[in-house]
């Protein structure tokens, strides 16, 4: 295994997690070919297959399995030894899960581009849904922000506090875009204690 790299682990992770090398490559940003093969030279240099193809999709064969146990333990300690590297140099770290409608295109760049300077440890996550989709992100704790628009006349830049622990930041708001002259909590999503 002297080849291995930290690239083909995230590759391997993303590929058996999602049972497909043409949707690791979209999680990725890399062509199929290119995660093909990455996950071939990971094979040779293993000397065994880590997938097998059954039907459209790829399974893990028993060495895939174990190695997914190890390469995830490394992923994971690589993952911690960064952010303690951030924590010392000050940094806030973490990640951020916001969820946008498709709408929300014309505002979100200048206001994720103003917190990527302000908070760069933090790491970005987007999920473009709809309205009733982002309310059930919500519920869920699946993500921290949420932006959406309403009915009403009047618009305003609502931001509401959002007490949970699954973060490490500092505040935590939901940013409810809504067209009313103060910032209210919608009724249709239930308060998180």
């Amino acid at each position: 295994m002297k080849n291995l790299s930290f690239r083909q682990l995230r590759i391997f992770e993303s590929a058996a997690r999602l049972s497909s090398f043409a949707r690791a490559a979209a999680e990725m940003h890399l062509s199929a070919p290119a995660i093909s093969m990455q996950m071939k030279d990971l094979e040779e240099d293993l000397g065994m297959p880590l997938f097998a193809k059954r039907g459209r999709g790829l399974v893990l064969t028993s060495a895939g399995e174990y190695f997914l146990v190890y390469a995830r333990r490394v992923l994971i300690a690589l993952k911690e030894t960064e952010d303690m590297m951030l924590k010392l140099k000050g940094m806030e770290i973490g990640t951020l899960n916001i969820g946008l409608v498709s709408t929300a295109k014309y505002i979100a760049p200048h206001l994720l581009a103003r917190f990527r300077l302000e908070h760069p440890g933090i790491k970005l996550v987007i999920h473009v849904r709809n309205r009733d989709q982002l309310i059930g992100l919500l519920r869920e704790a699946a993500i921290d922000v949420a932006s959406w628009a309403s009915r009403r006349k009047t618009s305003t830049f609502g931001l509401r506090p959002l007490p949970t622990t699954r973060m490490p930041l500092s505040a935590r708001l939901t940013i409810l875009w809504h067209r009313k002259e103060r910032s209210t909590w919608p009724s249709s999503i239930p308060r998180r204690s």
